[in-house]
């Protein structure tokens, strides 16, 4: 969705950069214990050293998803960004982690809301500076700002505040 060029680096960090989904935090600092074990348990079939070090810092891009100037941070961040830019998908995506969420963590669905919209809100923050610095990508920020602004209204019409 993001007709970005491939780059396998890329594309292992695609692969594994939510591999760890569960109710502890860091969860991709230890997506990226989870490559490391990988690489070494199938050692010729991943990528060289060089690339494993791109593959984990690409990773950890997307624990603030600000696209920095480290190669291909961009991608990586609008790889895990993309689904808020469609509206559908957006709202599908909100139910689907709310479900997750109040399975995984235990918590009712007002929680999640307001959580959601504390994320949301800090989100939103965060990809108006990624506009800012890498312009060539500015209509997709404004859409996953958008995504977030509807994100936010459902999050609020849980809580019964709008």
């Amino acid at each position: 969705d993001t007709n970005e060029p491939y780059d396998e680096a890329l594309g292992w960090a695609v692969l594994f950069h939510d591999i760890v989904y569960d109710e502890k935090p860091e969860k991709e600092h230890r997506s990226v214990e989870v490559f490391v074990e990988f690489v070494e348990m199938y050692e010729g079939c991943t990528p060289d050293v060089w690339e494993r070090d791109r593959v984990c810092k690409l990773i950890l891009c997307t624990v603030d998803h600000i696209a920095t100037q480290y190669p291909k941070s961009s991608a990586i961040v609008r790889a895990d960004l993309h689904g808020l830019t469609k509206p559908l998908t957006t709202i599908e995506n909100f139910v689907k982690i709310m479900k997750e969420s109040v399975a995984l963590y235990g918590i009712d669905e007002i929680t999640f809301a307001q959580n959601s919209e504390d994320f949301m809100r800090g989100l939103k923050l965060r990809v108006a500076r990624n506009a800012v610095n890498d312009p060539d990508h500015g209509l997709f920020y404004m859409e996953v700002q958008d995504g977030c602004n509807a994100t936010i209204k459902l999050a609020q019409i849980i809580q019964g505040t709008l």
